[in-house]
Parts: structure tokens; sequence; C-alpha cells
């Protein structure tokens, strides 16, 4: 099983190759701790004794490649994924009025500056949600946040498969500004509460329109979100849920969904 993994890894036809690393590391993983070979279409013989006549050349290589993989798998393997999945609903607007049905999109699209956004969240974990949104700004300002989710006194705590709408109102969306440019919204799905973002909760207030205004509390969510913000989760789009499921490994996980309007 393990040789297999490795072939699959060194197969000529990209198609037949892991797609990702952590596919590789995770095959190989569960190789060597007696699972089953992975699926993979065998090659011409001639070209698998090709392949394996070069085994030795790379052996080193493979070994050190495959046993840093099983190294990283294994130390992942201790901490507990978390996930949750989202869809975007649309509603374009003329004229300050709905124009047609809202549909429901699984990922992101090129946005017009009269559409409107609404978001439905959920897990089948239990654990805490924030949404921050990251305005465009020019090089060298500090990042302009607003805190879209929870509001002021709202918790951020979730049970499992409790699904949530933001916002929450029938009539109520996420409207962009007129700068034209990213929106970028930041969603955390961290196992405890994050203090940077209960304290941040504040400036939901309707004085305060989701702002975040002290500037000691922008610098400490720009730094939550570098730290966080690395490795990226899984990220997969399903289609015919209308929905994209975010997974990642650790107590915090962020995904960053890039807005383009224009």
């Amino acid at each position: 099983a393990a040789e297999v993994s490795i072939l699959k890894a060194l197969m000529a036809d990209l198609a037949q190759r892991y797609k990702r690393a952590l596919e590789f590391g995770d095959d190989f993983a569960r190789a060597v701790a007696g699972g089953p070979a992975p699926a993979v279409v065998a090659p011409p013989q001639a070209a698998l004794r090709s392949r394996r006549a070069v085994l030795p050349a790379i052996a080193a290589v493979v070994v050190v490649v495959a046993a840093s993989a099983l190294f990283w798998v294994r130390g992942r393997s201790g901490a507990a994924e978390r996930s949750f999945h989202y869809s975007i609903q649309v509603q374009r607007y003329r004229e300050g009025k709905p124009l047609g049905q809202p549909f429901v999109l699984a990922g992101e699209m090129l946005f017009q500056a009269d559409y409107r956004i609404r978001l439905q969240i959920a897990s089948a974990q239990a654990g805490h949600l924030y949404l921050v949104n990251e305005g465009p700004v020019s090089s060298g300002e500090l990042p302009s946040y607003n805190m879209v989710y929870p509001g002021a006194g709202e918790p951020a705590a979730l049970t499992p498969n409790q699904g949530v709408r933001i916002p929450a109102g029938e009539e109520d969306w996420i409207a962009f500004d007129e700068q034209e440019g990213t929106e970028k919204l930041w969603m955390i799905w961290a196992a405890a509460a994050v203090p940077e973002l209960e304290k941040a909760k504040s400036f939901g207030q309707a004085e305060h329109g989701g702002a975040v205004a002290d500037p000691h509390q922008v610098r400490a969510i720009q730094a939550f979100l570098e730290r966080h913000r690395r490795p990226e989760p899984v990220v997969e789009k399903q289609e015919t849920q209308r929905q994209t499921v975010v997974r990642g490994a650790g107590e915090v996980v962020v995904r960053l969904l890039k807005l383009e309007h224009h």
C-alpha cells in the first residue's frame, strides 16, 4: 500500500497524481499503519517497470518526503478538525427596489454595486462564529473593520446544526458601499470565544454601525487574523447543495471570502 501511494505520487499522467500533498500524506500514513492501498489506475507494465527502475535513485528523496508527510499528518491528526458550511443569497436591486427573485450561490461572483447579499451559515459542531468585514483601503492605512456578526449583546456561541442567517431580518440585506473593489469578509469559526472579537462586539451598536473605531482594537483584530489565516482551510464548493464547506485543523478556522463589486 505504501508503494502504491508512492507510485501514484510519481504518475506521469498528472490527472492520476494526487491533487494535493495532504492527500498523499494521508494515504501514506494509512498505508504504513496497515490500511488499504489507495485507488489508482494501473499504468502500463512497461511504464511500471521503468518507474520501479528509477525508484532506487530517488529513494532518499521519497523517504524524506514521506516521513515528513507522516510526521505532519500525525501531528495534524492530534488536532480536532473544525468545519462549517455557508451559502450566499443574492438579491438584485434597482432604484432602491428589489429586482426579481433572490438566488443562492455556492461560492463567489462579481457583484454589481446594487446587489445585496445574505449569508446562511451552520455547522454540525458547537462553536463560536464571527464575521468581520474589511473594506477596500489605500496602502499604508489601518484596515477598516466592521463587525457583521454577532452584534452588540448577541452571543457568538452556536449549538450543533444551529443555522444563522446574516442579517437575520426578512427584509435585511448586506449592501455594498460606493467604494469599488474587493470587500473582504473574514469568517471565523472557533472552539471558544475569541477575546479580540468579543471586545469589538460593542461597536455593533447603532451609533457605531458596526465600524470598529478604536485603533487598538483594529490592530488586535488584524494581529489575530494574521496569526490564524494560515494554514488556509480546505474549501469545497457543493454546487448541488448550493453551499461551500470549510474544513480546518485546530481550535480556530479562518475563511477569507473575497467579494468583488463594481
